[in-house]
């Protein structure tokens, strides 16, 4: 559904003239809750480098009516579907790793979905794109490092 509604929306855009812009945020790019080509496409995400919480406030301040900031976020991909995080917990988490340049293999696990989404505007000091580029392909794990340097088994293998 995520693929068929950005379809869509690059028809509209093809036909009138414009660009696609990007809604996806900092925690969602994080923790890789979004489509590939669906609602991860776009050319430019001005929301990238802002946690879910941070949108929220930005909303706020802005038109958007309060029966939408009320309402559970969803990909609305189902009927009564939420999303499954509890984003004030895990925003704060995650922006923490991101800030302090720590590897994590959630944010590893998920960098092939971040290289092939749109240009993200920095505002914070660490943001993804150009503020934390990390290898798509490369093996490397600190946990594999260290049990090595241990002898133990690796358990990732």
């Amino acid at each position: 559904q995520a693929r068929l509604r950005m379809a869509i929306l690059m028809a509209y855009v093809n036909r009138y003239g414009g660009t696609l812009i990007n809604t996806s945020n900092k925690t969602e790019l994080s923790l890789g809750y979004g489509t590939l080509y669906g609602d991860l496409a776009g050319t430019l995400s001005p929301l990238g480098d802002l946690t879910k919480p941070q949108v929220y406030q930005l909303a706020r301040r802005t038109v958007i009516p309060a029966f939408i900031l009320e309402r559970a976020p969803s990909a609305e991909l189902r009927p009564e579907q939420v999303d499954p995080f509890d984003y004030a917990r895990v925003a704060p988490r995650v922006e923490a790793t991101i800030a302090e340049g720590r590897v994590d293999p959630g944010l590893e696990r998920h960098q092939l979905k971040r290289r092939q989404g749109p240009i993200v505007l920095k505002v914070s000091p660490a943001a993804f794109g150009s503020g934390r580029l990390m290898p798509v392909t490369n093996g490397y794990r600190p946990a594999r490092l260290a049990n090595n340097a241990t002898g133990e088994s690796d358990p990732a293998r």
